[in-house]
């Protein structure tokens, strides 16, 4: 009898546990995904409550952003508001089950108001009839699995789509969507074919019908079961595009290097020149020499860092893309420097700006970061002998929706940090390149990542190769 009474509690804690331990140990038990859900739906046999599905969410959300949480520390931003988004996160994630649950009572007392006013006569015939009340209880349980099923998915999108909105955008945590686990997988062919709301809801469907089945055994769900399935089969009858590994890839090597300010320029550029030399003995392929996001931790000025650069032969031998932050009509921009032949040809300022690190919500938060300013550049083609880029810095892969550039055959150099990431948040660095490879596949763009740790070329299927690295 006690395992009955805290059947719900103890299957959300597993099923919650699962969830996040998927993300934590993404390269081995990245199928615990599918193990979630499963008992998230089989807790009850009635509609989840507001309260249990804080619960839930207050343990696997909680658990998911520790490393995030961890580097905002890092970053000195308020505790007391650090403190908060461990409440926040999951009382947004519950207001599904909230409405749904009320909407089921609401019905539910429709129902009873149409049966006492059928009269006394049909009441007795209904009670009367045991056979009536089990499918009126069957169907009670179907109704209220699917209702959580629905919720969870709109929890769901609400975490990875639409939590950040009092940034001032509609904005998600994608890190936390099932799908990033996917990506080198065969699996990944489900959201290339459908967008991501559709496959979303449909994964869900899936344990719906699944936890309905086991329990009720009935033809009903077998045959919603086998449609849904039918989705996932599909995909798999897809012609696969032939993809070949470029030649210029040869040519890119990255050189993961951060400068922390105060730092002299005229020694970041001696050193990184050396280190470029150094590469050119070992492979005088490379033409491409590309640096993180914010490899140099402060505001450069062009006309001093050109002045600098033409005292090293390296940079006249090669071509490089680093990322800095610079000043422009008093306003401060996160900006990636495109140098050719020793001079600065281009400067792109990044389009999006990172809530909480470079942008305030709609209170101010107490933070050492600096602000920066969202650009209205549009994202350049960056053409070099044999190849072409569209740059991209951070947020901008991450937190877009969709393609943000007029160059859709072009491939994207993402510029990003991942070096706030260690200690309890190194599994946020996985994350972060498993989501480049959903991307690649979700847009059907070829993805360069920059990164601290690890720099990929992410080809259209997620498939990855590992760049050149100077250090």
């Amino acid at each position: 009898m006690w395992f009955l009474k805290f059947r719900p509690y103890l299957f959300l804690i597993i099923s919650a546990v699962f969830y996040a331990f998927a993300f934590f140990f993404s390269h081995y038990c990245w199928w615990f995904i599918f193990l979630f859900p499963f008992f998230f739906l089989a807790s009850t046999d009635k509609n989840i409550s507001f309260l249990n599905a804080f619960f839930w969410s207050f343990i696997a959300y909680g658990l998911h952003i520790i490393g995030i949480i961890y580097a905002l520390y890092l970053m000195h931003i308020s505790l007391f508001f650090l403190a908060f988004l461990f409440f926040y996160i999951p009382f947004l994630a519950a207001i599904p089950f909230y409405f749904t649950e009320k909407l089921s009572n609401f019905i539910k007392k429709q129902q009873q108001f149409f049966f006492l006013s059928t009269g006394p006569s049909a009441a007795l015939s209904a009670v009367s009839s045991t056979v009536a009340l089990a499918k009126e209880e069957a169907l009670a349980k179907e109704e209220a699995i699917f209702s959580n099923g629905f919720s969870l998915f709109l929890n769901q999108i609400i975490i990875t789509e639409i939590m950040l909105f009092p940034c001032g955008k509609l904005e998600g945590y994608i890190l936390a969507h099932p799908f990033i686990l996917f990506s080198y997988l065969p699996f990944s062919k489900i959201f290339s074919l459908y967008n991501l709301e559709f496959s979303t809801l449909l994964f869900y469907l899936f344990f719906v019908f699944l936890v309905i089945f086991l329990k009720e055994r009935n033809a009903r769900s077998s045959i919603f079961l086998c449609l849904i399935s039918l989705f996932f089969i599909i995909p798999f009858f897809k012609t696969e595009e032939i993809i070949r590994t470029p030649d210029w890839i040869k040519e890119v090597a990255v050189l993961p290097l951060f400068f922390p300010h105060p730092y002299n320029v005229n020694n970041i550029f001696d050193f990184v020149g050396k280190k470029i030399n150094q590469g050119l003995k070992h492979n005088d392929k490379i033409s491409l020499v590309l640096l993180p996001e914010g490899a140099i931790d402060c505001a450069i000025n062009q006309r001093h860092v050109e002045t600098i650069i033409k005292n090293y032969d390296a940079f006249s031998k090669i071509n490089m893309i680093f990322c800095a932050s610079c000043w422009n009509k008093n306003n401060l921009y996160n900006s990636c420097f495109i140098v050719r032949k020793a001079k600065i040809s281009e400067i792109y300022h990044k389009r999006h700006a990172m809530p909480l690190t470079e942008r305030n919500i709609i209170f101010p938060v107490k933070t050492t970061q600096k602000m920066i300013t969202a650009s209205n550049n549009r994202h350049p083609l960056i053409e070099f002998e044999n190849f072409s880029l569209v740059p991209y810095i951070c947020s901008e892969l991450f937190l877009q929706r969709f393609c943000d550039d007029d160059y859709k055959d072009a491939p994207i150099v993402a510029f990003c940090s991942d070096i706030w990431f260690f200690g309890v948040g190194t599994y946020i660095k996985e994350l972060m390149l498993k989501t480049v490879q959903f991307k690649a596949i979700m847009w059907q763009r070829s993805i360069l990542y920059i990164s601290y740790s690890d720099s990929y070329f992410v080809e259209k299927n997620g498939e990855k190769i590992k760049l050149q690295n100077l250090i």
